[in-house]
């Protein structure tokens, strides 16, 4: 089972752009594990929770105004979660992070969104350092579902569309 918390990025506040994604990070890791536990990061830079009996995984990503952590307690499986709101530059450096036949298929915002979640995610559970998206292989046609497999570097992923529009996408990837 894979919990998902979610917490608004207030920019109001005067603070840094990294100051407010580490704030709503460690309210997100409070509710999820308590007020002992804290943020941490492995040797590779990915998040991790100290100061409580967890053994599990999480995913962090941030976006304009929200902040979502994903949450496995089970220690075989692999998780990513991203999280993107609609710009422009999707569609300049679309070529950059998808093959050209996802670049034909993935073409409106919302497709774009999906496919760059999806990569983001895909990232983040494989954890494999030195993965390229463009080896992170969509499906083609674009899915219609909810749930879809992708593939990277042979291995296959369940991505599930948590939320999208033409303005928001998140994605939810694990490898069991």
């Amino acid at each position: 089972m894979i919990e998902i918390y979610d917490t608004p990025i207030d920019a109001a506040t005067g603070m840094s752009r990294r100051e407010m994604e580490r704030n709503a990070s460690m309210s997100l890791i409070a509710k999820a594990f308590g007020d002992s536990a804290r943020l941490d990061h492995d040797d590779e830079g990915r998040p991790l929770v100290k100061g409580c009996d967890f053994e599990g995984m999480i995913s962090i990503s941030h976006c304009a105004d929200r902040c979502l952590l994903a949450v496995t307690r089970e220690k075989d499986v692999s998780i990513g979660i991203d999280t993107e709101t609609w710009r422009e530059q999707l569609r300049r450096v679309a070529a950059r992070f998808m093959t050209p036949a996802e670049v034909t298929v993935y073409d409106s915002p919302a497709l774009l969104l999906l496919a760059w979640t999806t990569k983001e995610a895909v990232y983040k559970a494989a954890r494999v350092p030195g993965l390229a998206f463009q080896e992170i292989l969509l499906p083609i046609p674009a899915p219609d579902g909810k749930d879809f497999t992708v593939t990277a570097r042979d291995v296959k992923f369940k991505a599930t569309s948590v939320a999208l529009s033409p303005l928001r996408a998140v994605t939810l990837a694990e490898r069991r």
